[in-house]
């Protein structure tokens, strides 16, 4: 049982509780990520100082770790080992566990070179306000005559910002338009053909008008305002008139991330 003094501190310990002879504390670590580096959790209790190490994943899948604990935490703070992550590349949660249960959530969030998440709660706001990572996912290498395709990976969700593509086509005579397909919804196209032997490149984006389609070797594709693409969702060319021997070359996005 806790002494007099033990009964005015802010914070409870092993000692407070009346079972504390059958109680196991644990911290519950939960991550998301997207990039490189480590989960830090770096705290103490009435026992001593702990820091201990989470290696999340890669490829945005949730990774669970239990780590056991002497006492209950007093203060904890999470940060990304790799000084440059950014905005979006890591989600963290960090739970209370007794006798394996959970039993409250200390702390969540986005964890990057500027940004830990801590318990006691603090001012964790993010430098972008419910922003997640800005990332430019490609569609590859795409073989002659064949369509470009970007699929949205397991684990993620995109907000769509824009997009770029080029298309080179071949001296067979005729006239091509190019349609972007998101999510097998929204079909965008622009408004005028591409004809043999060019190089046109198509910048998608959420123009609010537009006074020259075309500029150059520039042909500009309003796309809808807050496209989202679940996994599993595409962006993918339908090209009308498409050669053997036309080429998709540079085919990217830009799109705002968020784990799913």
């Amino acid at each position: 049982m806790p002494n007099e003094l033990e009964k005015g501190l802010p914070f409870v310990t092993r000692k407070m509780l009346a079972f504390e002879g059958s109680a196991t504390f644990s911290l519950i670590i939960k991550s998301t990520a997207n990039g490189t580096g480590n989960v830090l959790i770096q705290g103490f209790t009435k026992e001593g100082p702990f820091t201990l190490t989470h290696a999340p994943t890669t490829d945005s899948v949730i990774k669970t770790e239990s780590f056991a604990l002497p006492d209950i935490p007093i203060m904890l703070t999470l940060v990304n080992s790799n000084t440059s992550a950014r905005q979006g590349d890591m989600y963290v949660s960090v739970s209370l566990a007794i006798n394996g249960d959970i039993v409250q959530e200390l702390a969540s969030g986005y964890i990057y070179n500027k940004k830990s998440v801590s318990w006691p709660y603090q001012n964790d706001k993010d430098l972008r306000l419910a922003g997640g990572q800005i990332s430019l996912p490609s569609a590859g290498a795409t073989a002659a005559g064949a369509e470009a395709l970007i699929t949205v990976p397991a684990g993620q969700m995109w907000r769509v910002i824009g997009g770029r593509a080029t298309l080179v086509t071949d001296a067979t005579a005729a006239n091509r338009r190019p349609h972007f397909v998101f999510g097998g919804i929204f079909d965008c196209f622009a408004s005028v053909d591409q004809t043999a032997s060019l190089t046109r490149t198509y910048s998608l984006g959420k123009y609010g008008g537009l006074l020259d389609d075309v500029d150059d070797n520039d042909i500009l594709v309003p796309i809808p305002h807050d496209i989202w693409l679940p996994a599993g969702n595409t962006f993918v060319t339908l090209t009308t008139n498409l050669q053997a021997g036309d080429d998709w070359g540079t085919v990217f996005l830009d799109v705002e991330m968020y784990f799913h």
